[in-house]
């Protein structure tokens, strides 16, 4: 009873991809926030087409930026796609989109000192 009475206001803050796109506040505060990034973790994240222009649409510092992320259950193939699809995250001659066939513990333990930098 204790914990419902604490999570049932955190409850109302939880929003779908439609509600948090539909708000200009919300697609401009996560524009902001990836623009001003050094690096950028993708854990768990679903690389839909919507999800990756939301992220596209903050970049106005064209820099060198590194991405990591979880592609647990892709194929190289498609690792290779949602690598490709991030790198406008980036600097263009840069080589630092990693998509790893891991979980996200495994990514941590992984790239600890890499995401550490």
């Amino acid at each position: 009873e204790d914990r419902a009475r604490f999570l049932v206001p955190l409850l109302n803050g939880i929003k779908t991809y439609t509600e948090q796109t539909d708000s200009k506040d919300n697609t401009d505060k996560i524009a902001d926030i990836v623009d001003q990034s050094d690096t950028i973790v993708f854990l768990g994240f679903s690389f839909l087409p919507q999800n990756l222009d939301l992220l596209g649409r903050g970049i106005k510092t064209i820099r060198r930026r590194r991405v990591i992320g979880t592609g647990k259950g892709l194929s190289r193939a498609d690792r290779e796609i949602v690598s490709r699809s991030l790198a406008g995250l980036t600097r263009p001659d840069s080589n630092d989109v990693i998509i790893e066939e891991a979980t996200c513990a495994e990514l941590i333990a992984q790239y600890g000192r890499f995401l550490g930098r």
